[in-house]
């Protein structure tokens, strides 16, 4: 956020927190956990997920139907990664719903994920999207709230993403969100000032 804005809005600055939820490729990129999209509709067609990965999916029987979330074990009974069904439904040749494309649906992810870091493990057509969703998906205004909640999944900035462009974006909508769930007692004028 530049800092002429900063400075205007006085308390309401701090709310904007793009760098809790992404991490840059060099932090701790290895030890986070997989994300894969199946958007063939089918188990097989997960790009890169290992073959424990894969026939754990098969004997539990899941189907990667648009918006469905499965979490993949390990070896040791630890998580290894999470699958998001990414299929597109079809009505008639058109697309059931025009907003199920893979990179969209990642918004789904973070309140269905355990606390982690967690990195894209299949292709996507746009990494800016795919991060976007992300960040708006784990936005949690939790200001009112007696505890803090459970931590956010953080995801490790894909490869391709514009870092800058991405967070600016998730941090604008962020803020625009803590001013509409911000109680009107709390935006007076000294407070934007």
């Amino acid at each position: 956020m530049p800092e002429s804005i900063q400075g205007g809005l006085g308390k309401l600055a701090s709310l904007v927190a793009s760098h809790d939820i992404f991490l840059d490729a060099g932090d701790d990129a290895t030890a986070a956990k997989a994300i894969w999209l199946a958007t063939s509709g089918a188990v097989e067609g997960l790009a890169g997920a290992p073959p424990t990965a894969l026939a754990w999916l098969k004997s539990q029987d899941f189907k990667p139907s648009s918006r469905k979330v499965a979490l993949v074990p390990d070896a040791k009974g630890g998580l290894a990664g999470a699958v998001l069904g990414a299929a597109p439904t079809r009505r008639g040749g058109a697309p059931a719903d025009p907003m199920a494309e893979p990179e969209g649906l990642v918004g789904l992810l973070p309140p269905a994920l355990p606390t982690g870091t967690y990195r894209l493990s299949s292709p996507v057509h746009s990494a800016d999207l795919a991060a976007v969703a992300w960040g708006l998906g784990a936005y949690r205004d939790r200001r009112y709230k007696s505890s803090s909640g459970d931590a956010v999944p953080k995801l490790v900035m894909p490869e391709r993403a514009d870092d800058e462009r991405v967070r600016a974006i998730v941090d604008g909508v962020s803020f625009g969100r803590d001013l509409v769930n911000m109680p009107s007692n709390d935006l007076g004028p000294a407070d934007l000032a």
